[in-house]
């Protein structure tokens, strides 16, 4: 699952974030739902830096 996000309309600026969503059913109903998404991809889209080591 892909979503895409517009973050600012006016300057078009959007990012993607994959994300994994698995539900669990049991007697027909979900029971549990865990999810996944690639916050480190997310974080690079939107311009974060690696960390330096001093």
């Amino acid at each position: 699952m892909v979503e895409r996000h517009c973050l600012d309309a006016e300057f078009g600026r959007s990012f993607e974030n994959e994300a994994i969503f698995v539900f669990t059913v049991a007697d027909g109903r979900i029971c549990e739902i865990r999810g996944v998404s690639d916050r480190l991809g997310l974080f690079l889209q939107l311009g974060w830096d690696w960390p330096t080591i001093d």
